[in-house]
């Protein structure tokens, strides 16, 4: 479904959609959120990954996916409602996606960030551990990526405090 459809927005102008793509949404077993480009569909990806987490459902962001569940967290659970990307809103009082520091935000042609990081597992039982092979005696991993707006550090430590599930840093 398009995530655009999940939006108030479409409440207003095709109410039928709305409740169709409310209608599957809630019907999933699980949810899974791709990556994209540009703010269309933002606040439905922001409504799924919440419908996710507080109806107990897996739910896997992949890249913008990954952002707009930081987004919900941040604005549900942390209390901060104006909560958002830097790249969306770059007025955001608080920013849980930021910009990354090399990377000019007015220039969008091939400048992704494409690379791998050492990620360290902060828990023997994580979901995650056991989706990578759960290898005995490793305490990390190598994730790719590629993306020019990553989560704030700020909000890792944060949302660790919180209980999340992401058993990484």
């Amino acid at each position: 479904m398009a995530a655009s459809d999940l939006e108030q927005d479409a409440f207003q102008s095709n109410r039928t959609g709305y409740h169709e793509a409310w209608r599957k949404l809630c019907e999933c077993q699980g949810v899974l959120v791709p990556g994209g480009f540009g703010a269309r569909g933002v606040e439905g990806k922001v409504a799924a990954a919440h419908w996710a987490r507080t109806n107990r459902k897996p739910f896997l962001g992949v890249c913008l996916g990954m952002q707009c569940a930081v987004i919900e967290f941040a604005r549900n659970e942390l209390g901060h409602e104006d909560a958002h990307s830097t790249e969306f809103n770059p007025e955001s009082a608080f920013p849980v996606v930021i910009d990354m520091p090399e990377h000019n935000p007015g220039d969008m042609g091939a400048t992704m960030r494409l690379g791998r990081r050492r990620t360290i597992f902060k828990t023997r039982d994580s979901i995650l551990r056991k989706l990578y092979g759960d290898v005995v005696g490793d305490i990390f991993f190598y994730i790719g990526f590629a993306r020019r707006n990553p989560p704030s550090p700020v909000m890792f430590r944060t949302s660790w405090r919180r209980g999340t599930a992401t058993g990484t840093r």
